[in-house]
């Protein structure tokens, strides 16, 4: 992983359909080797995400703390 960020994958849009496969695919392959999150805009849906790719995997996922980020043009 590249020096100075805090996860190797981010997921972004984890929410959505899309999202919700790549997140799910993420944790089945992930088996704690790296530390990865998702992102979006809704933090309640965000952590259904994770309750599901909870199940998925067998262990439970959380959101560890809160990120803003803001478009800059």
């Amino acid at each position: 992983m590249a020096e100075g960020r805090q996860y190797a994958i981010v997921v972004f849009g984890a929410s959505g359909f899309t999202g919700k496969f790549v997140a799910n695919e993420v944790a089945k392959n992930s088996k704690g080797n790296f530390k990865w999150a998702v992102a979006g805009r809704n933090k309640e849906k965000l952590q259904q995400v994770l309750a599901a790719a909870s199940k998925e995997v067998g262990s439970y996922l959380q959101i560890l703390s809160n990120f803003t980020l803001f478009d800059i043009d």
